[in-house]
């Protein structure tokens, strides 16, 4: 369903993308935005449509894209 919903927004081969894009949109983070986080459902909404757009505009990494300016996670 959402390579339906977002594939103009997203390469195909964008994996790291994708995986994101699932993560987000998953059963789990919407439980847990309602029911652990106590959001309203309009609430919870706002922030997955958020996170949901943040992953797809932002700008596909570089080679070392990695490297300037952040800190790797271990």
């Amino acid at each position: 369903h959402l390579e339906w919903l977002l594939g103009e927004h997203v390469e195909p081969h964008d994996q790291e993308r994708w995986h994101a894009l699932e993560l987000v949109t998953s059963w789990p983070v919407w439980r847990a935005l309602r029911e652990d986080q106590h959001c309203s459902e309009g609430m919870a909404k706002r922030i997955l449509r958020d996170l949901v757009e943040r992953i797809c505009l932002q700008p596909p990494p570089t080679a070392d894209s990695n490297h300037r300016g952040r800190k790797k996670i271990n």
